[in-house]
C-alpha cells in the first residue's frame, strides 16, 4: 500500500467503524408482536411426528425385506416435523423477546408476574430450540451416512428422537405453548390467538 493511499483507508476504516457504533446504538428491530403471532404459526403434521417416533415403525424396514430406503424416508418426515415445530417456538420465542426488550428499552414497568411469565417463555423456547438443533444435526448427519445404500452403515432408530438429553420432545414442545398461553392472558381479546397456539402446539382438546 503506497503512503498516498494510507490516509484514504484510514478513513474509510474509521467511516465503518462509526457505522457499526451507530448501527448498535439503534434500538432493535421488532420482531414479533402478539398480533402477529397466530399469522406466523404453522400446522405441523402431528400424526406423521407420532408415527416416526413409534418403535414399531423402526422395524417396518425389515419387515418389507431389509427395504432401507422405508426408513430413509421416515428420516425425512422426522426432519420435516422438527422443522416446522422449531419455526412455531421460534415465532413465541421472537414474541417474548420482543416484550422484554419493550418492557426494559421502553420502560413499561411491566409487573413481576408478568416478567416472569416472559422469561418462562424464553426459557423454554431455548431449551426446545437446542434440543431440536441437536436432532436436526444428528439427522442430518445420518443422511449424509447414505445409510440407505452402504449396507455397513447402521440404519438410524427414529423412536429415540423422543427423548433428546433426557428431555421430553412432545411435552417441552407443549410446555411452550402453555408459557405463551400464561403470557398472551396479560393481553385482552386474545382467545383466537390462544386457540391457534393451542392448535398448532397439539394441545386444543386438553
Amino acid at each position: 500500500m503506497t503512503l498516498p493511499c494510507l490516509p484514504i483507508f484510514a478513513a474509510g476504516a474509521l467511516v465503518v467503524l462509526a457505522g457499526g457504533y451507530a448501527f448498535k446504538r439503534q434500538p432493535r428491530l421488532p420482531n414479533r408482536t402478539i398480533d402477529e403471532v397466530a399469522g406466523f404459526l404453522i400446522d405441523p403434521d402431528f400424526e406423521k411426528l407420532m408415527m416416526c417416533l413409534d418403535p414399531r415403525q423402526d422395524e417396518l424396514w425389515l419387515l418389507a425385506g431389509e427395504d432401507r430406503q422405508i426408513q430413509r424416508i421416515r428420516v425425512q418426515h422426522l426432519t420435516d416435523c422438527l422443522e416446522f415445530m422449531e419455526r412455531n417456538v421460534r415465532v413465541l420465542y421472537e414474541w417474548g423477546d420482543r416484550e422484554e426488550y419493550s418492557n426494559r428499552h421502553l420502560k413499561l414497568n411491566y409487573d413481576t408476574h408478568l416478567v416472569g411469565d416472559i422469561g418462562e417463555l424464553t426459557g423454554l423456547s431455548l431449551l426446545f430450540l437446542r434440543i431440536v438443533r441437536l436432532a436436526r444435526w444428528e439427522l442430518r448427519l445420518r443422511k449424509m451416512s447414505r445409510f440407505e445404500s452402504i449396507s455397513f452403515m447402521p440404519v438410524p432408530r427414529l423412536a429415540r428422537y423422543s427423548k433428546i438429553r433426557g428431555v421430553d420432545l412432545l411435552e417441552a414442545y407443549r410446555a411452550v405453548a402453555r408459557a405463551g398461553e400464561a403470557l398472551a392472558s396479560a393481553h385482552e381479546d386474545v382467545e383466537p390467538i390462544v386457540a391457534r397456539i393451542r392448535a398448532c402446539f397439539w394441545i386444543a382438546s386438553q
